[in-house]
């Protein structure tokens, strides 16, 4: 059987060969027009004379042609950006990020959470009707940094007073309701939560968003939607 050496060589190479270069003299059946360069210099091989014996052996020409497609079918490059993309789609699911919004690993618990939240100068034209539909909703849909959460359950709703430091005549300061007449449109309010949530080890989880003091929640009804942060959290033992 005739054997053939495939040579990849840049231009420079190239019209050495042609000019009849003694170093490459002697090369069988070498055919510059058939075979042209595969690499570049794009600032990995600057310049040089590769070989590739391929041709040389039938077994290798059976699983890899000279267009470089494994059996005639399959192009090795696409089949390695292929593998590239498996492997990071795999990367990303087995190894999850870490942040709050990341979705709550394996090996999580699930547990009754209480969470109380406050809602401070909430502007209302009739705060004693925002009160009564509080007290009367089973439910609230709960927002976490615009992102819906789900809903809880309201277990407790308490009215907090408006108060302001009088200073007495001996020198004490005693706390009275605040007269000021636009404090007839806003309301303090303490609301305690409660649902089902995955306990990770770093606290609780509600719809792939850590819950804690601080957090800043958005509480929404038929009538009403506003801000009330965590102030409080429990976490009931089994």
């Amino acid at each position: 059987m005739e054997r053939s050496l495939t040579l990849l060589t840049f231009p420079k190479w190239q019209r050495q060969a042609q000019a009849g270069d003694p170093d490459l003299e002697g090369t069988p059946n070498l055919d510059l027009q058939r075979h042209t360069p595969l690499l570049s210099t794009s600032g990995i091989i600057e310049g040089g004379l590769c070989w590739l014996a391929i041709s040389a052996n039938p077994t290798l020409m059976a699983i890899l042609d000279s267009n470089g497609r494994l059996f005639g079918k399959v192009n090795i490059l696409d089949l390695g950006a292929a593998l590239v993309m498996l492997m990071v789609a795999a990367a990303i699911f087995f190894f999850p990020g870490t942040s709050g919004s990341s979705v709550a690993q394996l090996g999580t618990r699930t547990a009754s959470v209480e969470v109380d939240t406050m809602v401070r100068g909430l502007t209302t034209s009739d705060p004693d009707a925002l009160f009564a539909d509080m007290q009367e909703s089973d439910q609230v849909n709960v927002i976490i940094r615009n992102q819906p959460a789900g809903q809880l359950r309201i277990i407790n709703v308490q009215r907090l007073p408006r108060s302001v430091a009088v200073p007495q005549p001996d020198g004490s300061v005693v706390s009275e309701p605040d007269p000021r007449p636009e404090l007839n449109y806003t309301i303090d309010m303490l609301i305690t939560l409660e649902g089902d949530a995955q306990i990770a080890d770093d606290g609780p989880v509600l719809s792939n968003s850590k819950v804690k003091i601080g957090t800043p929640l958005e509480l929404e009804g038929l009538t009403f939607r506003f801000n009330a942060p965590v102030v409080g959290v429990r976490i009931a033992q089994e």
